[in-house]
């Protein structure tokens, strides 16, 4: 509208110059000064330039917004469409994190563990073979380098054990919360599960997977263990998505919480600040991408 009304005046103004100019005299007769006639002349031929030069000022800043609206469409349009694709469908974890073995906490089971490997050692088994529940993965003619522990294996922690046991069972099972829009980590609490004032958008509990736990010698013979699950189930039953993580697309920018259920124990949650996982999520959809979380609390 107002483009229109710039050069409807710039119209009038010219065709207002044009009659003076041909009707009157615009200098004196000495040709040193301006008459009226040309002292309006000059001033409308100034408002007329001001006009054209408002009115295409108006026309270039409707064009630039008119092309600013079509490009955030077609990048909402692009969103929408990699949003379709990566829609998340199934959701696995790898969990993956040390032992802190020299820990208080671990001082009953590291006590115990470390008889089964000096008894194992005296025996001296071959690679492949497993015994007292360890398996040997690697060794030489003179001594074994590793082991590994599986499902079930009356090597890994169990009732009597202290926080060991507790920090084994429990570590795995961390839940995930994922933010869309990142808070600060003060806002955020295990006691209401993601579910408090700032609303995650995507709670994940895994469950199950292929546990397998290593113990690896140092330089010094002495035996640290490792721990990981892989291929962890998380079912979509325990997803409680909010709707704006709903695909990988989402998980670009996202924050992710990882934390022990509310009232574990403080001696399991030391261990835990000691000795984070690193967690691993899977999503999968069409297209093939990992990503990876650091524990922040």
């Amino acid at each position: 509208m107002l483009l229109s009304v710039l050069k409807i005046i710039g119209l009038v103004l010219g065709a207002v110059s044009g009659v003076i100019a041909a009707l009157k005299d615009t200098k004196t007769p000495d040709k040193k000064h301006l008459t009226q006639a040309g002292k309006t002349l000059l001033l409308l031929g100034v408002l007329g330039f001001l006009m054209a030069l408002g009115a295409q000022l108006k026309e270039w800043q409707e064009k630039e917004s008119a092309a600013q609206a079509s490009r955030e469409q077609t990048e909402k349009l692009l969103i929408q469409i990699k949003r379709a694709v990566t829609r998340l469908d199934t959701i696995t974890i790898d969990v993956h994190y040390a032992w802190p073995i020299d820990e208080p906490q671990f001082a009953i089971y590291s006590k115990r563990i470390n008889g089964i490997i000096h008894e194992v050692n005296e025996e001296s088994p071959r690679a492949g073979q497993t015994q007292n529940g360890l398996r040997v993965v690697s060794r030489t003619t003179d001594e074994i380098h590793i082991f590994s522990a599986e499902n079930g294996s009356t090597a890994l922690p169990h009732q009597g054990d202290g926080d060991a046991e507790g920090f084994y069972a429990l570590s795995p099972k961390a839940h995930v919360a994922i933010y869309n829009r990142h808070i600060a980590v003060s806002e955020f609490s295990a006691i209401d599960d993601g579910k408090g004032s700032k609303p995650a958008d995507l709670v994940l509990r895994p469950r199950g997977g292929r546990e397998l736990v290593y113990f690896t010698a140092d330089a010094e013979g002495k035996f640290f263990p490792s721990y990981q699950s892989n291929g962890m189930d998380v079912p979509t039953d325990t997803w409680t998505p909010s709707g704006q993580v709903i695909s990988g697309e989402d998980l670009n920018d996202s924050q992710a919480f990882i934390y022990l259920p509310y009232g574990t124990n403080p001696g399991i949650l030391h261990l835990w600040l000691v000795s984070p996982p690193e967690i691993r999520l899977r999503p999968i959809f069409r297209s093939d991408r990992q990503v990876h979380f650091i524990n922040q609390t």
